[in-house]
């Protein structure tokens, strides 16, 4: 199975100004992404998303801690022709996912 890498850079996050209504307590934010193909397959891409709550803290999270990795194989991204590109940014953003609350 070829493996296909991909370094995921987010970029600091801004208040998005055309959505100045907070939703549940929440400053809808707006978060640059950078996607780039380590392996010379495909072109680089960027991709700008809308981010609240548990999705925000991971961008920030990734921002932070500079460039991740992300690794799909060819089936993944022929499975998900028309939304890779989004789903690559989802996966290197659970990377960052805050750990769950343990019962005391």
């Amino acid at each position: 199975m070829s493996l296909i890498r991909f370094e995921v850079t987010a970029e600091r996050p801004k208040i998005n100004s055309m959505l100045d209504v907070v939703v549940d307590g929440k400053t809808p934010s707006t978060c640059p992404f950078s996607v780039i193909p380590l392996e010379h397959w495909g072109s680089p891409y960027k991709t700008e998303r809308g981010l609240v709550g548990e999705d925000l803290n991971r961008a920030i999270r990734l921002q932070s801690n500079g460039p991740t990795v992300v690794e799909v194989s060819m089936d993944w991204i022929g499975n998900h022709s028309t939304t890779w590109r989004d789903e690559i940014v989802d996966l290197a953003l659970q990377q960052f996912a805050t750990p769950p609350l343990r019962a005391l």
